[in-house]
């Protein structure tokens, strides 16, 4: 599976001039981990950087910051290792691992951002495709010993029950 079917395409983003504070009461007002940091100039909007909500907290109490005072831009992780929505899952892994992050910009091609893509995201998406032949393979390797090994249970085939029949209460 892909990451752009992965990632989390609503992306909460904020401006650079923003404070810690307001960006604190974005982040918990939308239940994100991360938020978009973002510039404004005249032609466009370009990504700055990403903060975390880990960020918000380390930097306000490890480095007694006034989040009143201090700009978002001034704390926003810069220098983003991103994927394209085009990666396969196992890829994105790896990504996120050499990055030694939680999470990756999604982009396309063209460099436009349409999602965030989180560790969380990946472990169902990794597994899946195993799940059925895995699945199948086991139960036929427990069917073979059954049948050499009285002492092994088979798992049950497939089974179908006959409808109850209604007793009345006396």
């Amino acid at each position: 599976m892909n990451v752009g079917h992965l990632c989390k395409r609503a992306i909460v983003t904020i401006d650079a001039s923003s404070t810690l504070r307001e960006t604190a009461r974005k982040v918990l007002a939308h239940r994100i981990g991360a938020i978009v940091v973002k510039t404004q100039s005249q032609e466009r909007r370009d990504v700055l950087g990403l903060v975390t909500d880990r960020d918000l907290s380390l930097s306000c109490v490890a480095h007694e910051l006034d989040p009143a005072a201090v700009l978002v831009g001034a704390i926003a992780s810069r220098d983003l290792a991103c994927v394209l929505s085009s990666c396969g899952s196992a890829d994105a892994s790896v990504r996120l691992a050499q990055a030694g992050v939680r999470r990756l910009p999604v982009c396309e091609d063209d460099g436009r951002l349409v999602g965030l893509l989180s560790s969380d995201d990946l472990p169902g998406a990794l597994v899946e495709p195993l799940n059925t032949p895995v699945g199948a393979f086991r139960a036929g390797i427990q069917r073979e010993q059954a049948r050499h090994d009285p002492s092994v249970v088979a798992p049950p085939a497939t089974m179908f029950l006959p409808p109850l029949e209604r007793t009345e209460l006396a």
